[in-house]
């Protein structure tokens, strides 16, 4: 299944710091579906189950849950089954912790360390005998007698050095039998993860996000010449790079991937060139660019890297493939007809569309903002415009019962947003006493909303009916823009006072023009110069 997660809020409200928390921590969620895939729910077609992968699973239940010899046969068919019954939480975050470890050691010092310790403790819990003492460790614990009685010769200080021994076992001992069954089957447990993967976790993750791409505007030290014979032009086009012509210039977006961060996880990088062709090889002048961020470069490069995501996006949808493939949008949205354009994608195309809005208050953006590592100046007055536009048409929700939740889900009331599932973060919930991780957070919602991910409807259209659809759309944009155009060159005139006035009823007459264009009716620009007369 391919996803699409927008994710919009003010700036400087912790976006980046979110997905990047998320991306760095893959292997973790991945493994908490693992096992929940294949406890609770029933695998796809495309991957089998092994005999032997469903003998492990059904002894770690056994010990885990204490169940008796009678059941062990019919209990994963009972947990299928039962939409009531399901495995805890506690011990699918008991399975990954343990499993994590292992894998990041990788080695078998590592597990043989784990069975000495366990047993250790259990000589100790049953009052035996640990391992014989070397002659050298009974020296030591001589002198340390010695040198105590030295300082302890007052009777008073003698209960200030008697400390007492608190033993507190782990968690090992109580589930014994589950441990030693868990470590002497991991090696196949790792082949069983990566089998699993390959079916159903294949996934190509593209980060998208509009201020690293304005970055390159400023500072792109590039001065390379590269040379490609033009049979390996296709080659390019199709797999590492999408050429993209925007104000009569052209731009090479290419796939690069972060060594940061394990797994496929790929961000644009872009390169405006010079090309000359000669003979058989297509030479490509690369410049730099060391520009300052005025605010005419500030306007002019931001709405470029927008126009630059939005075709990157697009371009990855249309050359689809068997691998899963996840886009992550990241930018402020502040205004819901920027979201809707990569909506309308994701109905061409079969992807599952996912907006998330980052709850923060104000005072927290604008804190951050000057102790941000600054490539551009952010004024408060943006921020504050822009938290203002947050508040209008933003899907958040004004419980109070939600604000303890890190995560939780929002109904909207706009008619495109109803069947959406949309979220919501709070970076300012309260935390419970026990402090619990950002992770385990996420790893609850997850565990209660797994239905919502999995049977979303992924909306498909014809290829009869696509020419239809996309002439209706463009004309009324088209018309839409035209119209606030000459709205926006009427304001200009009026003064400060009536300006709040006439855009309201502006507003209205647009909505009418709008809806005669929907009846298929033809509208002319004299025709909407009669409409806007307001005298």
């Amino acid at each position: 299944m391919n996803f699409v997660f927008l994710f919009y809020g003010p700036p400087c409200s912790g976006k980046d710091k979110f997905i990047n928390y998320l991306l760095k921590r893959n292997k973790a969620i991945y493994l908490f579906l693992y096992f929940f895939v294949n406890i609770k729910k029933e695998t796809e077609h495309s991957y089998k189950q092994n005999v032997e992968e469903k003998k492990i699973f059904i002894k770690i239940i056994k010990y885990y849950y204490q169940i008796k010899e009678r059941e062990q046969k019919n209990i994963l068919r009972i947990i299928r089954r039962n939409e009531y019954i399901a495995p805890s939480f506690s011990f699918l975050i008991f399975l990954t912790r343990h499993f994590l470890k292992v894998i990041n050691k990788k080695s078998s010092i590592f597990i043989l360390n784990k069975y000495k310790n366990a047993q250790n403790e259990r000589v100790t819990l049953e009052g035996g005998k640990k391992h014989h003492k070397s002659t050298r460790e009974k020296k030591k614990n001589k002198r340390k007698r010695k040198n105590n009685n030295k300082i302890n010769n007052n009777y008073i200080y003698n209960n200030i050095y008697k400390k007492k021994k608190i033993y507190k076992p782990s968690i090992h001992i109580y589930n014994k039998n589950l441990f030693f069954i868990f470590y002497k089957n991991i090696y196949k447990l790792i082949k069983y993860f990566k089998k699993f993967l390959r079916y159903n976790f294949n996934t190509y993750i593209y980060n998208i996000s509009t201020d690293e791409i304005e970055k390159l505007f400023y500072n792109n030290t590039y001065n390379i010449i590269d040379s490609f014979k033009r049979q390996q032009i296709k080659r390019i086009n199709t797999n590492n790079c999408f050429v993209s012509t925007l104000n009569k210039s052209k731009f090479y977006i290419f796939h690069k991937k972060d060594k940061n961060i394990n797994g496929n996880i790929f961000y644009p990088v872009f390169k405006k060139s010079n090309i000359k062709n000669k003979k058989d090889t297509l030479f490509i002048k690369l410049k730099k660019t060391n520009k300052k961020p005025t605010s005419y470069n500030q306007i002019k490069y931001w709405n470029l890297s927008r126009k630059i995501a939005y075709e990157y996006c697009k371009s990855i949808m249309k050359k689809g493939g068997q691998e899963n493939r996840i886009i992550i949008l990241n930018d402020t949205f502040h205004l819901p007809s920027m979201r809707k354009e990569y909506y309308i994608l994701t109905k061409k195309y079969p992807y599952n569309y996912i907006q998330t809005f980052i709850n923060t208050p104000l005072a927290t953006c604008l804190n951050r903002n000057k102790k941000r590592e600054k490539f551009k100046y952010i004024s408060s007055k943006t921020i504050i415009r822009n938290y203002k536009c947050h508040k209008k048409y933003s899907i958040q929700s004004k419980l109070q019962k939600n604000v303890s939740k890190m995560l939780h889900v929002v109904k909207s009331k706009y008619k495109w947003q109803e069947k959406i599932l949309s979220l919501q973060v709070n970076t300012f919930y309260k935390k419970s006493k026990t402090n619990k991780n950002k992770l385990i957070h996420i790893l609850r919602f997850i565990y209660n909303n797994f239905d919502n991910f999995k049977n979303m409807d992924t909306i498909k259209i014809r290829n009869d009916d696509k020419k239809k659809n996309d002439m209706d759309t463009n004309k009324l944009n088209i018309l839409n823009v035209t119209i606030n155009k000459m709205i926006h060159e009427k304001l200009k005139n009026l003064p400060n006072e009536k300006k709040n006035e006439y855009a309201k009823r502006f507003h209205f007459i647009k909505l009418e023009i709008l809806k005669e264009c929907r009846m298929n009716t033809m509208i002319t620009p004299e025709y909407i110069d009669k409409k806007l007369d307001i005298s």
